[in-house]
């Protein structure tokens, strides 16, 4: 009889590059844990924007509300550390000793994020595939069971006070600019029982102050994803789920057609070099951009599509080309 050495999840992580090492690099595995694990705080600044993009994205957010997270307690809602009543979001909900039960309200849920709430999708590893093997991954590296949370909150809001948690956490900003503060710890390696009393120095010095951007939506961007439950539409027969549908403008740098390929292939590493800065990116996003760097195979390839779809529009209004 044969014993695999690893297991399908491990397999799956391995190919699509969500490994432990991944999620570390550039630490080993073995510095983290020896240097870091439990011990000190560790920031990770990346000047890759996109670099979680595949394990998670902001467009996975349409799949995972028509999923679980539509029903409680999938999903709850969360302003300066308090959480938004329920009835808020979910009119009809029913509680039964600590179970919750019912559907949220599409639209009620971006109107209060609109007002600042952040939208909490709890065990987002239960919906997502790619996330449950990741963590699943996690597990076999740390010998410790794994949950995955998802946390989308506003420009100019903050979701939760500083505190600290009674549970190791890996904090990963797939999206927007965000400024982090991590102060020294009060509790080493708190209980559950030591749970946060907030008493905070807030004149205590941060060990880290950092503005960091990723592919993010700024305030224009915050603004489609909280009109995306006004652009829901029902699928299928008595409705159902929701598709949720956002706006975007594509935008690129384009070179005379004869421009040699060597010089499009040195443009574009340039381009991406300057837009993978974090800081650059706040200022775009400042701007209503957001820095999603390509390849001019892939430009090519988008604008193909394009001229195909609004030539098939053209045609079908009966429009004279000019």
């Amino acid at each position: 009889m044969l014993t695999p050495t690893t297991t399908p999840a491990q397999n799956i992580c391995e190919a699509t590059g969500h490994t432990f090492a991944w999620l570390v690099n550039p630490f080993t595995p073995r510095q983290f844990l020896q240097e870091y694990w439990e011990q000190t705080p560790l920031l990770i600044p990346r000047k890759q924007p996109g670099y979680y993009t595949d394990l998670l994205s902001f467009r996975d957010l349409d799949s995972l509300l028509a999923s679980g997270h539509r029903r409680l307690p999938g999903l709850r809602l969360i302003k300066a550390g308090t959480d938004i009543a329920i009835h808020r979001y979910s009119p009809e909900y029913a509680q039964v000793g600590e179970n919750l039960y019912g559907v949220v309200n599409i639209d009620r849920v971006f109107a209060e994020h609109q007002g600042g709430a952040t939208i909490i999708l709890e065990s987002v590893h239960r919906t997502s595939g790619t996330v449950s093997r990741f963590c699943r991954e996690m597990e076999d590296a740390l010998s410790h069971p794994v949950q995955a949370n998802l946390y989308l909150t506003p420009k100019a809001a903050q979701g939760f006070e500083a505190h600290y948690d009674t549970h190791d956490v890996f904090i990963l900003q797939v999206a927007g600019c965000k400024k982090w503060r991590i102060f020294p710890p009060r509790v080493r390696l708190p209980l559950r029982s030591q749970a946060y009393a907030g008493d905070h120095d807030a004149l205590a010095p941060p060990l880290t102050d950092r503005r960091r951007a990723h592919n993010a939506w700024n305030e224009q961007r915050a603004q489609d994803v909280r009109n995306l439950g006004q652009a829901r539409r029902p699928l299928g027969a008595g409705g159902g789920r929701c598709r949720l549908r956002r706006r975007h403008l594509e935008r690129g740098l384009f070179v005379p057609a004869r421009t040699p390929a060597e010089a499009i292939a040195l443009l574009n590493a340039e381009k991406r070099a300057v837009l993978a800065d974090g800081e650059l990116g706040c200022r775009f996003l400042d701007f209503g951009l957001e820095p999603r760097p390509s390849t001019p195979a892939e430009l090519g390839e988008l604008m193909a599509s394009e001229v195909a779809r609004w030539g098939r529009v053209i045609a079908a209004a009966g429009i004279e080309k000019q």
